[in-house]
C-alpha cells in the first residue's frame, strides 16, 4: 500500500447529486454542463475539515445515477468534460488534496457499446464474450436483478485489459487511486490478474474494494487490493446505538422519494445548524492525525454492557482509551484511568473532574 493511504482522510462525494446535475443523460447530441468547477469552491472546506483527498462518486459517462456506466474513457457530460477533471485535480493536488474515483466495473449500463454489440451480434459473438449469459434463460446476466445494470464476465481476458486500461487512463491523468464499486460481487481472482501491471506502472495508486458481506479479510488478501470497505463494524455501531424508530424509518422512505438536493454555491452557504458537527469532525480528526500510531493500533475492549462499552486502542507504547454510554444516565466505568485525561469530549470547553464519570448519550476520550 503507498504510504500516504495509510493516513489519508476521505471526504466522500456524490457528485451527480452533489451538483444538481440531471437524473438522466443529456443524449450524443447534448451540451456539456460543466459542472465538475462547483467542487472547487468546497476544496478549502474539505481542507480544513483535515481531510487529504476527495473520493469522488461515479463521474464517468452513463445513463442515469452514474453506476450505469457507458464510457469509462470519458466524463460524463453532465458533469463537464475532462479538461474539466484535470482541472480540479490540479486544483486540489495544489491544497494538498488527492482524488480517487469511483470505479464501476462489475457491471454497465445497458448502452455501452459492447453491450450493444452482443445484442445486435448475438451470444455467440466476440463482443458477447464479454457478458455473462444465461442460455437457459436466454438473457444476459444483471447485478442483484437490476435490468439496467449488466453484468461483466469477470473471467473473459479482454474484461481484464478492459479495465487496466482505465485504470491506467486515469491515473495517468492525475488520479490517485480507485474505489472499486460492488467489489464483492467480483471474483478475487479478477482484480488479483488487473492489479499487479497496474501497480508497477504506477506504484504510488490506492486500491479500495467495496465489501457488504463475506469474508473481508481473506478478500482482500486474496485480491491484492490495499483496503475494504468495513459495513460489518459499521453496522455493529449502527445496531449498537440505534432503538426502534418507525419516525425515522417513514422520514427515511419520504426523503428517497426525492431527488437528492444540490449542495449550495460554497460552505458559506449551508444552514447553521451543521456547523457543530463539522467542528466535532474537525477536532477529531485532529486527533486522529496528531497519533498516526492509530493506523496501526489493536484494540480491546475494557468493560462491556447494554449501553457502555470502554476499549483501549494500543500501538507500540501508545495508547487512548474510548468510552462510550448510549444510556440515559451519568455512568462512572469500572476502569483504571491513573495518568489518563479528558483529550477528548463532545463539548471542547468541558472536561470532566472525574474521567471515567460519563455523561448519558456521551463519550470521552482519555490519553496520557
Amino acid at each position: 500500500m503507498a504510504s500516504w493511504a495509510e493516513h489519508a482522510i476521505w471526504w466522500h462525494v456524490y457528485p451527480l447529486g452533489f451538483t444538481g446535475a440531471e437524473k438522466v443523460a443529456l443524449g450524443p447530441d447534448g451540451p456539456v454542463r460543466h459542472r465538475l468547477g462547483q467542487l472547487e469552491a468546497w476544496l478549502g472546506y474539505a481542507v480544513d475539515l483535515g481531510c487529504s483527498g476527495l473520493l469522488l462518486g461515479p463521474v464517468f459517462a452513463a445513463e442515469t445515477h452514474g453506476y450505469d456506466t457507458v464510457d469509462h474513457f470519458e466524463i460524463d457530460p453532465r458533469l463537464g468534460n475532462q479538461e474539466d477533471f484535470e482541472h480540479l485535480v490540479a486544483e486540489a493536488g495544489r491544497r494538498g488534496l488527492r482524488i480517487v474515483l469511483d470505479g464501476v466495473f462489475n457491471h454497465v449500463g445497458r448502452s455501452f457499446p459492447a453491450f450493444q454489440a452482443a445484442l445486435a451480434d448475438g451470444p455467440g459473438s466476440p463482443a458477447a464474450r464479454w457478458f455473462r449469459y444465461d442460455a437457459g434463460t436466454g438473457e444476459y446476466a444483471t447485478f442483484e436483478g437490476q435490468h439496467g445494470l449488466v453484468t461483466l464476465d469477470h473471467e473473459e481476458p479482454e474484461v481484464v485489459d478492459y479495465v487496466a486500461q482505465v485504470m491506467s487512463y486515469w491515473l495517468d491523468r492525475g488520479a490517485a487511486g480507485w474505489r472499486l464499486d460492488a467489489a464483492y460481487a467480483v471474483p478475487a481472482s479478477f482484480w488479483a490478474k488487473v492489479l499487479p501491471g497496474v501497480r508497477e506502472a504506477y506504484p504510488g495508486a490506492w486500491f479500495l474494494g467495496e465489501m457488504i458481506h463475506g469474508d473481508y479479510a481473506a478478500y482482500a488478501a486474496d485480491s491484492g487490493l490495499d483496503s475494504i470497505t468495513q459495513y460489518e463494524l459499521w453496522k455493529a455501531i449502527w445496531s449498537s446505538l440505534n432503538d426502534p424508530n418507525f419516525f425515522e424509518l417513514a422520514w427515511a422512505l419520504g426523503r428517497h422519494n426525492e431527488i437528492r438536493p444540490a449542495f449550495p454555491a460554497s460552505p458559506a452557504d449551508l444552514p447553521p445548524d451543521g456547523w457543530p458537527a463539522y467542528r466535532l469532525h474537525q477536532r477529531l480528526i485532529g486527533f486522529r492525525r496528531r497519533h498516526p500510531w492509530l493506523a496501526r493500533a489493536r484494540t480491546t475492549v475494557e468493560h462491556l454492557a447494554n449501553e457502555t462499552i470502554a476499549i483501549r486502542a494500543a500501538a507500540e507504547d501508545a495508547a487512548i482509551l474510548v468510552l462510550l454510554n448510549s444510556g440515559d444516565t451519568e455512568f462512572r466505568f469500572p476502569v483504571e484511568v491513573t495518568g489518563l485525561t479528558a483529550a477528548q469530549t463532545p463539548d471542547p470547553a468541558t472536561r470532566p473532574g472525574d474521567p471515567a464519570l460519563v455523561p448519558g448519550h456521551s463519550w470521552i476520550v482519555l490519553a496520557p
